[in-house]
Parts: C-alpha cells; structure tokens; sequence
C-alpha cells in the first residue's frame, strides 16, 4: 500500500491570530508549516484535540458541552481543503452523547470528512479553529468558550499518497493531466 501518515503536534505549528480559547465569535488561526514537495492527502486525515470546557457552565441550566470545527486550507490563498467538526459531548465516539461536567478537559478524536487534495512544494498548511465553522448553525452547546491545547497534547495526522502520473488514470479522449506533461 502506498498510503502513509504524517503526523505533527500543534506545538509545531504557529499561532497566526487567537489564541487558546475559542468562542462563538472567535476564530484561532495556525500556519502549520511550508510543505518542502507535493503533499497528497487523501482518505480522511484526523486532528485529536485536547480540549477544556468552560468552568462557567452551569449543568442545570444548559448541557455543559463545547463544539469544535477545524478547517484545513491551503495558505497561499484560504482555499478550503477539507473540515472536521465535533460536539465534545461526542469525543468518546458512539451514538450516545456523554454527560460533562463544567472544566472538564477531553480528548476530541476528530476526523476530516473524506479528502483528495494537493497542496504544492512551497505552499503552507492552515487550520482555522472556531466552534462552528461559517455554515454550522450554531447550538446551545457552543456558546460557552471551550480551551483547546496547541501543544504536544494534541495532534494532526494527514493520510497521504506517493504516486506519479503513472500512476494516474486517464479517460479515453482527454488531454494529459497538466502536470504530468
């Protein structure tokens, strides 16, 4: 299989704007590093944050929660490569949320929706961390702000491929990919 992970902990990554806590109007921006060949990835990449509720919360008045969406995108001009987006009741897995309690720190094992893209020699690697993303309607679970760790604690693993044009099918009646001239 010519799959592989490359893995990185945010503390190598650097902090662009934000910080650690993230709120319903706030956003944290990383710049994750220039990427020194091709950089293919494709299947469904995970990020796996370790992330503190909000001491404020209050259980009997609103399910003590947080939402994390972290969107992948390419530096040289924003474009949105792929997402992942996570309500922290869930960050066990399974169907059945679990209960939380106010400060409570869990690990969101988070996972991109399926990807097949390239991000060239040169260009950089972005997460933007916000609660819900521009197209999430925002729940009551996240309006509370929730601290999530840029250090070693948590962790980005893309799921990439190595091939060459080769490699690459081609329909019958088309031009050769333009890469590959």
């Amino acid at each position: 299989m010519d799959t592989y992970w490359k893995q990185m902990t945010l503390d190598e990554c650097e902090v662009i704007s934000g910080s650690n806590t993230v709120t319903s109007t706030s956003e944290t921006v990383l710049d994750c590093g220039t990427v020194e060949e091709d950089l293919r990835i494709v299947g469904m990449p995970t990020i796996h944050l370790s992330a503190t509720l909000s001491p404020l919360c209050i259980p009997s008045q609103i399910s003590c929660s947080g939402h994390l969406f972290v969107d992948m995108q390419r530096g040289s001009d924003g474009s949105h490569l792929g997402h992942a987006v996570m309500d922290l009741r869930f960050a066990d897995g399974g169907k059945d949320g679990k209960i939380l309690f106010p400060g409570e720190t869990v690990l969101a094992k988070m996972e991109f929706f399926g990807m097949d893209v390239v991000l060239e020699e040169g260009d950089n690697l972005i997460l933007v961390i916000t609660q819900t993303g521009r197209d999430y309607v925002p729940s009551a679970a996240s309006t509370l702000p929730v601290t999530v760790s840029l250090g070693g604690e948590s962790t980005l693993s893309l799921s990439t491929v190595d091939r060459t044009c080769n490699d690459l099918f081609l329909p019958p009646m088309q031009d050769a990919y333009p890469q590959c001239e």
